[in-house]
């Protein structure tokens, strides 16, 4: 699978995953291009790893490096 089938796939879900836990729609899609650009990096280093959506949403866009408001 390419990564643009793999981008049509799982942009749903990690835009879904990144609103949830943001709350806020435009970091939420802020965070989402940071995620696919990661991938594309590393789709560009060898070996590549095997990006799949929970690979997409364990990457340092989705979990760690999360910048969302704090809620109010």
């Amino acid at each position: 699978m390419g990564l643009l089938d793999i981008y049509d796939t799982a942009l749903p879900q990690v835009h879904g995953y990144l609103l949830s836990r943001c709350r806020d729609r435009t970091v939420a899609q802020d965070l989402t291009a940071e995620t696919f650009l990661a991938a594309v990096t590393a789709a560009r280093k060898q070996p590549t790893p095997p990006i799949t959506t929970g690979w997409l949403i364990g990457s340092p866009g989705t979990s760690t490096g999360i910048r969302c408001p704090t809620p109010r």
